[in-house]
Formats: structure tokens, sequence, C-alpha cells
């Protein structure tokens, strides 16, 4: 995690933890981080990011399993709504 203030100059302010499955994508809102992650039951862990700097794994709050056998790869929030998008499969959807 970086500090941002400046944009010409970040800080590292935190050094981030295991998440234990590769990381694909990121977003934030609400007070609220969504990773995308190749956890197959869990795709999207959620993390409570009321102090970013001192974010680290007991702070997930949830997770969600995206449908079928999709392999979640991105993510957007827009309002009240996050949208998934998957790995391309010839007999399932590919957005959520």
């Amino acid at each position: 995690m970086f500090d941002i203030t400046d944009p010409h100059t970040p800080t590292w302010v935190a050094t981030g933890f295991d998440l234990g499955y590769a990381g694909y994508g990121v977003a934030a809102a609400g007070g609220y981080l969504y990773v995308v992650t190749g956890n197959g039951g869990a795709e999207i862990h959620v993390y409570d990011i009321v102090d970013p700097a001192s974010l680290n794994v007991d702070d997930r709050v949830s997770t969600i399993n995206v449908p079928a056998s999709a392999k979640a790869r991105s993510l957007v929030v827009f309002g009240d709504t996050l949208f998934v998008a998957s790995l391309e499969d010839a007999t399932e959807k590919e957005l959520f």
C-alpha cells in the first residue's frame, strides 16, 4: 500500500500480506477493498480498509464465490454494484 497524497512521490506505508492465492485485480469503494484471487471457491475477498496503512489478512470481512466454474480475473465497483469478469469459457458466462 502506498500513500499517494503527493502523486510525484508515493510513499510505501504498509508491507502487505499473503493472500494465499494469486491476486488479479482490486477495487475500492465504501470503505472496502475487493480483491480478485485465484481461490476457486471464493474468488473475491472483501477487506475493511478503514485504516489502509494497517491492512492485514484479519481485516477480511467476507468472500464471494462467482457462479459456476468461472475464474474471476477483474472487477469494478459502480455504485452499489460489483461487476466481475472471468476467463473466457465456451460454456459458461464471462461477466457477472
